[in-house]
C-alpha cells in the first residue's frame, strides 16, 4: 500500500532495504544496515554494525549506532544520537544534531540549518568549524588551542586527534560536551 510504511526488528546480518514511498523505521540490527527511501523519514536504532541512510526527502533519526554512519537527504533535519562513529552527515535543507559515544570523527553538513555537535568529555580532535552566514560557538569545557572567529572555529581539541568537520551555510554551528 502506498505511504503504508515499513518496519524491520531483530535481524541478523546485513540488511539492504529500498523503498521507493513511506517512512521506514529499523531497530535491533546485527550487521550493516544499507536503507534508501526515495520519499519518506528513515528511523534506525540499536544497530551493531556500520549503517548507511539516504532517502530525497524525508527526515533521518538514528539512535545507539555501535558503528560507522552515512546519513544523507536533500530536505529533512538529521538527527543522530548516541553514535561511535565515524559520521558522515549531509542535508540541503534542515538542521544536523548529533551526539557522539566514541571519538568525534567526520563531516557534518547542511547548507540551510544549524549543526549542534556533543561530544565525550575529554575527546581529542582536530576541529574545522565554519558557517558562512552564521555564527560558531563551543561550550566553555570544550579546551581548544587554534583560530576562533565569529564564524570560523579551527583548531585542536584536546591536543587534536581525527578531523571533525562541521558546515553550513545559512546557520549556525555549535560544539558541546557531555
Amino acid at each position: 500500500a502506498r505511504d503504508a510504511g515499513i518496519e524491520v526488528r531483530g535481524v541478523s546480518g546485513p540488511v539492504k532495504l529500498r523503498v521507493v514511498n513511506g517512512p521506514v523505521e529499523i531497530e535491533e540490527i546485527t550487521g550493516d544496515l544499507q536503507v534508501t527511501s526515495s520519499d519518506g523519514s528513515i528511523q534506525v536504532a540499536w544497530v551493531s554494525g556500520d549503517v548507511e541512510a539516504r532517502t530525497t526527502e524525508g527526515e533521518i533519526e538514528m539512535r545507539h549506532i555501535d558503528g560507522e554512519v552515512t546519513a544523507k537527504t536533500l530536505g529533512g533535519s538529521i538527527e543522530l544520537a548516541q553514535v561511535r562513529g565515524p559520521i558522515v552527515a549531509r542535508t540541503e535543507r534542515g538542521s544536523v544534531r548529533a551526539s557522539f559515544s566514541g571519538p568525534p570523527v567526520g563531516s557534518l553538513e547542511t547548507e540551510r540549518g544549524s549543526v549542534d555537535v556533543v561530544i565525550p568529555t575529554g575527546s581529542a580532535a582536530d576541529l574545522d568549524a565554519r558557517a558562512t552566514r552564521g555564527k560558531v560557538s563551543l561550550d566553555a569545557t570544550i579546551g581548544l588551542n587554534g583560530e576562533e572567529a565569529e564564524n570560523l572555529v579551527m583548531g585542536k581539541i584536546n591536543g587534536g586527534g581525527a578531523l571533525l568537520v562541521l558546515r553550513t551555510s545559512d546557520g549556525r554551528i555549535h560544539v558541546g560536551g557531555r
